[in-house]
């Protein structure tokens, strides 16, 4: 299943919740085949939705190509209503697990900290983005640019995971209800925990392949979906083992 595109978690008469892999797209853009494109295909009533984009139909939220995870899409209007109302009162909750490579030991007191901040992006299409964490320190520039809603980043649990020669593999899982672009990444990677394989905020893992970064639950009007933990305990074990870390 790791290797397909999109597989379908669960399915009712109003949603679909699939798994999306890395390097596929959530929506229509520059490359082909996006999850949204895939999906369309499989279940054409998702289309007929109108969502804030033109051209997202049903898609309820999205993810970054490079992390693999859940997505929610809605195959009729009422469901999809209902739902975007869930985002804008922040009750629509989303939980992601990362893993995080580092030879010194975490802070457990980070655990059950919540990350807030403003964000600037930088780049075409906000290739990047910066934490602002108190706007009147900063330049002009990153004042005039990180705007005036504040996102954040609860760090739900951390524990360490496995070991290779000097360094330490940790899982740590991050909850939020609304969400910049970035945002988990760009948060754990300011209290120096970047998560492995992670090109843009990890630079001493800019070679690896796989970001071990997943959308790995979501919840909803009183639902609840996950990956399971053995699916992503084993990618991570996997990838970290296969890695050539120096």
């Amino acid at each position: 299943m790791e290797n397909k595109p999109y597989f379908v978690l669960a399915e009712t008469d109003d949603y679909l919740v699939v798994f999306k892999n890395s390097s596929v797209p959530s929506c229509i853009g520059k490359t082909p085949n996006s999850c949204y494109e895939l999906v369309v295909k499989d279940f054409p009533e998702v289309a007929k939705v109108k969502g804030k984009n033109q051209n997202d139909g049903g898609l309820l939220h999205r993810l970054d190509t490079d992390t693999a995870g859940i997505l929610l899409f809605a195959k009729n209007q009422e469901f999809y209503d209902a739902i975007n109302q869930e985002q804008v009162e922040n009750r629509f909750a989303k939980t992601y697990t990362a893993y995080s490579a580092t030879s010194c030991e975490i802070d457990s007191d980070l655990e059950g900290k919540t990350i807030s901040s403003y964000f600037r992006a930088f780049g075409e299409k906000g290739a990047s983005v910066k934490p602002i964490f108190d706007p009147k320190s900063e330049t002009r520039a990153n004042q005039k640019k990180c705007g005036n809603r504040i996102y954040s980043t609860k760090i739900v649990a951390i524990k360490e995971f496995l070991k290779k020669d000097n360094l330490k593999l940790y899982k740590i899982k991050c909850q939020i209800f609304s969400g910049f672009r970035h945002q988990v990444r760009s948060h754990l990677a300011s209290e120096k925990m970047p998560v492995f394989g992670d090109k843009i905020y990890n630079p001493q893992f800019s070679d690896e392949k796989k970001m071990l970064f997943f959308a790995s639950e979501i919840s909803f009007l009183g639902k609840n979906y996950s990956l399971s933990e053995e699916f992503l305990d084993e990618i991570a074990q996997r990838t970290f083992f296969a890695s050539a870390i120096k």
